[in-house]
């Protein structure tokens, strides 16, 4: 009999498979919990362990790790892109360079959103902007309650950033995906995306933003869960993948992921030797921007993982390949 998992995931081209049920396991059966937006999945699942499996922000995995919370980082990346584009300002602003930001205005969604990491990175690391001479101004607190926004941070409930922006209220906007259809902004870099190619041919960073995670009690009551979710995870990451070389994005997350597949760059890397260099930056870069207590190092974060993978019982059968629906 299948072990019935509740999971809250989004819906991508690599995660389509899994949610149709086109793609099944031969000992797992997930059910999806329709979470809109998906980030509204993470403050109850670092809270309550309100589902089984759940896609996460890893800025929010890595203050609930630092808390002790149980959950389990697994090695599969749900969601990563580049960031020299995800900060805009309003077009014509006086605001004309990174440079410009030092006492002014940001708005972003939430202080610790995994976004806003990989921007205040770049600002600080490639344009010399101390991320604590920006008033950031945020429309809500993180997914972690216990751990609090820096002095510099003030909440505007429901804060809308487009009006804000236009009106000058703010100064500039870490948008990430929210700016489809927003008229009257335009990144705050410039030539962003050759920015963003530039830094990941001399670093080798492909920034992670979304990872999967299970429930600390259900991965110790059935060891092998981490591995064959993270066996099904990989098998319709190739259905996708396949996908797109024969037949072409559908949208610019997926013409990102085919630029990176021409260049022999695995968009969505998984396993733990393939995230190392993404996952040390993060984990460098939360406890620079002070957003946990103590840095992890990234064998901590995958050893409830491995430990479960040690335990799966003497002569079990191998990982079954996952099955397509007839």
């Amino acid at each position: 009999m299948s072990l019935l998992l509740r999971a809250a995931i989004d819906d991508y081209g690599y995660t389509r498979p899994l949610l149709d049920r086109s793609l099944l396991s031969p000992t797992l059966r997930l059910t999806f919990e329709t979470v809109r937006p998906i980030n509204r999945a993470f403050g109850p699942m670092v809270a309550q362990g309100a589902f089984d499996v759940s896609e996460m922000a890893i800025a929010t995995f890595l203050q609930a790790h630092a808390l002790g919370k149980p959950l389990v980082l697994l090695p599969v990346v749900l969601m990563n892109r580049f960031h020299h584009a995800s900060i805009v300002r309003a077009t014509g602003s006086a605001v004309r360079t990174p440079a410009d930001l030092a006492g002014r205005r940001v708005g972003v969604r939430a202080y610790p959103q995994t976004t806003a990491v990989w921007v205040r990175a770049i600002l600080q690391h490639e344009y010399g902007i101390d991320p604590g001479a920006i008033d950031w101004v945020v429309r809500e607190p993180g997914h972690v309650a216990e751990l609090a926004d820096p002095p510099n941070v003030t909440l505007r409930d429901g804060a809308d950033f487009p009006h804000l922006l236009r009106e000058g209220a703010i100064d500039a906007w870490i948008a990430g995906r929210e700016t489809d259809g927003v008229a009257g902004i335009e990144p705050l870099i410039a030539d962003a995306d050759g920015a963003a190619r530039a830094a990941f041919a001399r670093d080798g960073i492909l920034p992670i933003n979304h990872v999967l995670v299970v429930r600390r009690d259900v991965l110790d009551a059935h060891p092998r869960v981490g591995t064959e979710l993270v066996a099904l995870f990989g098998a319709a990451k190739a259905l996708h993948f396949d996908r797109l070389r024969a037949q072409g994005a559908r949208n610019t997350g997926e013409a990102f992921q085919l630029d990176l597949l021409r260049d022999g760059v695995d968009p969505l890397p998984s396993g733990i030797e393939a995230l190392r260099p993404s996952l040390a930056a993060i984990i460098r870069l939360v406890s620079e921007q002070r957003l946990v207590p103590a840095p992890a190092t990234v064998d901590a974060l995958f050893a409830p993982f491995r430990h479960a993978a040690q335990r799966e019982p003497a002569g079990a059968a191998p990982i079954s390949a996952p099955e397509r629906e007839a």
